[in-house]
């Protein structure tokens, strides 16, 4: 049976709010790929879908450029202009444990590099499927070599330390170590040398949500260690992109174990 909306007074909220960095967003994350495109487009064409944190319309945009029925909600007000601004339609700002549609508004919901940082997913996954008819779908990401990022290595020397980490240190997979999608496909493996200068500054500025809940002088500590060994290295990375799907009535089933 569908699931009822959560009980406001139980539900807890999002943590991650992107206001802080909406400005250099796009600047500082990876590009949505030609491959990544192409799977989506396939996989949501002729539904309605609803993008959970659809930020400043990295992906809804281009995906109702090719005639998508797409409807984007954030909590950050920023991102959402940022969005609005790229002529990205049908916007919503509201909480994504909470979402503001009727149930069974849409046919899929729309995930991208986003559970990792959901506190609550039996209120997210609830939520989605209260106003999903048919489907969640995710793209999430893999390491397929040893080497670690800096926000890697962050969170590992933090948990250390003792301090609650601020995300999860994975995702969409992990729910799909949980939960069995009726989908999941490679979509393409990726190459790339990574600027260890370039990322440490990153993660200095707290342009990453790792990082921003992190007291000031525990957080310098950690980017001082870090660099001792990565500045002034370029470090190859490979990893691959999935493609994962799950029907609403499995994930369901399994809402009560997450």
């Amino acid at each position: 049976p569908r699931l009822k909306r959560p009980d406001k007074a139980t539900h807890r909220p999002l943590m991650a709010n992107f206001d802080p960095v909406a400005e250099i967003y796009d600047e500082t994350r990876e590009k949505l790929s030609a491959a990544e495109l192409r799977f989506l487009t396939d996989e949501l064409q002729g539904s309605r879908t609803l993008e959970i944190a659809v930020g400043t319309g990295r992906l809804a945009k281009p995906l109702q450029d090719r005639g998508i029925d797409i409807t984007g909600i954030d909590v950050s007000t920023r991102m959402l202009s940022r969005a609005k601004e790229k002529g990205t339609r049908s916007l919503v700002r509201g909480e994504v444990t909470d979402l503001p549609f009727k149930d069974s508004s849409f046919d899929a919901v729309l995930v991208v590099h986003f559970l990792h940082l959901v506190p609550d997913w039996p209120g997210l996954i609830g939520e989605i499927t209260r106003v999903a008819e048919d489907k969640l779908v995710a793209v999430d990401s893999r390491a397929s070599s040893e080497a670690k990022r800096p926000r890697e290595l962050y969170l590992e020397m933090l948990e250390k330390t003792g301090y609650p980490p601020p995300v999860k240190t994975a995702g969409e997979l992990l729910l799909a170590e949980k939960v069995r999608p009726s989908r999941m496909e490679l979509i393409e493996k990726v190459s790339e040398a990574g600027n260890m200068d370039k990322m440490l500054d990153m993660l200095e500025k707290k342009w990453v949500a790792v990082t921003w809940t992190v007291p000031d002088g525990l957080h310098r500590e950690l980017v001082q260690e870090l660099r001792k060994d990565l500045t002034g290295k370029t470090i190859d990375f490979t990893y691959e992109n999935f493609l994962l799907v799950w029907k609403v009535e499995d994930l369901s089933k399994v809402l009560p174990y997450l």
